[in-house]
């Protein structure tokens, strides 16, 4: 990221403030850095969240399922619309 900035605008002023936006908000925002706590900082202790293996498979697999039958429709569909037209003509 910072070689493609030095080499898109010819300066290194872009990298070096991309550098140090990086690290303010590293340090600023997400409380990792000799400062201390900041605005995020991590929950303690972190809750144990235990989910059903049904829920999961709903959530993992449903819009993969989900995408690939909307997309077979969808080509079947356009497939149709296809050799209708070419009936037509």
């Amino acid at each position: 990221l910072l070689a493609n900035a030095f080499y898109k605008t010819s300066t290194i002023l872009i990298p070096i403030a991309i550098h140090l936006g990086w690290n303010a908000t590293t340090q600023i925002i997400f409380s990792e850095g000799p400062i201390g706590d900041q605005l995020l900082t991590k929950v303690e202790p972190v809750p144990e969240v235990t989910v059903s293996w049904l829920v999961y498979i709903i959530v993992i697999y449903f819009p993969v399922i989900s995408m690939f039958a909307i997309n077979y429709f969808l080509l079947r569909f356009k497939s149709r619309i296809i050799t209708n037209h070419e009936k037509i003509i």
